[in-house]
């Protein structure tokens, strides 16, 4: 009896500890992961500003669904909502990005393009961190 008790006990703990590192598994980023992003952000450091605040829209569109959450990049980041550093700071850079890639002829003021990029960067940083 003790140890069918015993075999039952091993089981639910191995069982438990298995469905744990999954889980852990799919929020946490992979070093090969990890290192594509930050290969990706240098190679991007000399691009102009526009190119700079869609390509980091892409990185965050990546960041975001290796965290396992499905959609359009809107419907993740409404979904990752509060856990963001700024929300509100990273969905002004969303919405410039929409406005670059939408708006014939926009041009954003370089004070525009600096808080993007850095909203991105700051997000971006703190997502591959976690």
């Amino acid at each position: 009896m003790e140890d069918i008790f015993l075999f039952l006990f091993g089981i639910l703990v191995f069982g438990g500890l298995v469905l744990f590192l999954i889980k852990k598994k799919k929020i946490t980023f992979s070093q090969k992961k990890r290192q594509f992003i930050m290969r990706h952000l240098r190679e991007i450091e000399s691009s102009s500003d526009k190119e700079k605040i869609i390509e980091l829209d892409k990185i965050l569109d990546e960041c975001l669904q290796s965290k396992n959450i499905s959609g359009s990049l809107g419907e993740k980041m409404k979904k990752y909502g509060k856990q963001f550093e700024n929300e509100n700071a990273i969905w002004n850079a969303h919405k410039l990005r929409n406005k670059l890639v939408h708006e014939i002829g926009f041009i954003p003021t370089k004070k525009e393009s600096e808080k993007a990029i850095s909203a991105f960067l700051q997000e971006i940083e703190k997502i591959i961190g976690e």
